[in-house]
């Protein structure tokens, strides 16, 4: 039986579209499916992925007729995969031998979690930075909206069950209206829903070619306007668990909190 199912959308990948497949297959037990959804590439992307999927059968390339937008392309994956367990992947990131078969295996010793996550290393053209999955938890447990100072954006691109990666993204994607954090509010969404677990013997890559662009790069207005609703997007999240009045007080300094060192910076918000 096919278990995993992971998908890479993409968008003008075409320099690194094919390291990043066949890092997914080398991470990947024999039986898993891997999708990719090409949102409308102009430089030859899909020619590559058309390519590599007649050579392998369990490479599946969708065409969108039309841009779907980011959020909207993932959103697409997820509602395609039919296994118990999915991951997504970017086109220019990659992750180590059996990735995806040790996140599977966390995440069957702990039937709360909705989410597997990996060792993260930032790569840039100089140097890297390891980030191990550090929040320290009790046989059985998983992090949960306490844990919101550990979330790096890594975590993203770890094995959720299918059911929390969909349930989350939809949210996100008719809740949220901004690209910038809209990965932090998944695993705000995963962490307060299901849970999450870690599993630092998988390692996951995220490789910054170039400049990466930083939120503090907008403007004040935009920031307050990000910040706001963000904000309003996460409280919904805790109305919709009806936490008692304690604990919705406790949740929103965390999420303050997080807004603030996360996904802006207070120095641009006054």
């Amino acid at each position: 039986m096919t278990e995993i199912t992971v998908g890479i959308p993409v968008y003008n990948g075409s320099e690194t579209i094919r390291e990043a497949i066949n890092s997914v297959i080398e991470g990947a037990p024999d039986d898993f499916v891997l999708l990719v959804s090409d949102n409308g590439s102009t430089d030859g992307t899909a020619e590559i992925v058309e390519h590599l999927a007649k050579q392998d059968q369990r490479i599946t390339l969708f065409r969108q007729p039309e841009n779907l937008g980011p959020v909207g392309n993932f959103r697409f994956l997820a509602e395609q995969a039919s296994t118990p367990y999915f991951a997504w992947r970017a086109h220019d990131d990659v992750s180590n031998e059996n990735y995806f078969s040790i996140l599977k295996d966390t995440l069957q010793d702990n039937e709360k979690a909705g989410l597997a996550a990996p060792r993260t290393v930032t790569a840039k053209t100089k140097r890297q930075r390891a980030r191990p999955f550090s929040v320290q938890l009790s046989s059985g447990d998983v992090a949960n909206d306490r844990h919101f100072n550990h979330i790096q954006a890594g975590w993203f691109y770890g094995l959720y069950r299918t059911e929390a990666a969909r349930a989350a993204v939809t949210y996100v994607d008719e809740n949220y209206p901004h690209v910038w954090g809209w990965d932090i509010m998944m695993l705000v969404y995963t962490l307060l829903h299901s849970g999450v677990v870690g599993n630092n013997q998988a390692q996951f890559t995220h490789r910054i070619f170039g400049p990466a662009k930083k939120a503090y790069d907008l403007s004040k207005n935009e920031l307050r306007t990000l910040a706001k609703d963000f904000y309003s997007c996460a409280d919904g999240l805790a109305e919709s668990k009806r936490l008692s009045s304690a604990s919705r007080l406790s949740f929103r300094l965390r999420l303050i909190r997080l807004i603030l060192r996360r996904v802006v910076r207070l120095k641009r918000m006054i």
